[in-house]
């Protein structure tokens, strides 16, 4: 398979193949022409490297998990402990959006009551100090 094909059988583009190549997650041989060649399990790789990237994971930790495998070591374990630090990271993030909603939330609530009286009321001026998370 060329670059392209295996590009429109992904829903990639080209450059993601060869961006995918050149950190190790896929190979490729050069045919004759000089075109790089594909084989048939490349598409089913990249589907796999997409899907990884959609839940979290990074490039360089598929290309350190796939290193694995192909070295005879299952990076099973060190791929779940990922996908756990993963999770932790987005419940971490969800608990600090939720906080800054409530946060923003009673400051709405001020301002509000700050607009009913119909006089400038500096909305801004008036943000209460939040430490940045």
């Amino acid at each position: 398979m060329t670059t392209g094909e295996v590009a429109r059988s992904c829903g990639v583009s080209a450059d993601t193949v060869r961006y995918y190549e050149r950190r190790g997650l896929i190979t490729s041989r050069r045919a004759e022409n000089g075109y790089r060649q594909y084989v048939d399990e490349t598409v089913q790789r990249v589907r796999v490297i997409r899907r990884a990237i959609a839940v979290g994971f990074g490039v360089d930790e598929i290309a350190k998990f796939f290193r694995e495998r192909r070295a005879g070591h299952p990076p099973c374990r060190a791929v779940r402990a990922a996908a756990e630090g993963k999770l932790q990271e987005i419940d971490r993030r969800i608990a600090e959006m939720i906080s800054l909603r409530e946060h923003l939330a009673a400051i709405l609530r001020d301002w509000d009551v700050r607009l009913a009286h119909g006089e400038p009321a500096h909305l801004l001026d008036s943000l209460p100090e939040r430490k940045i998370q």
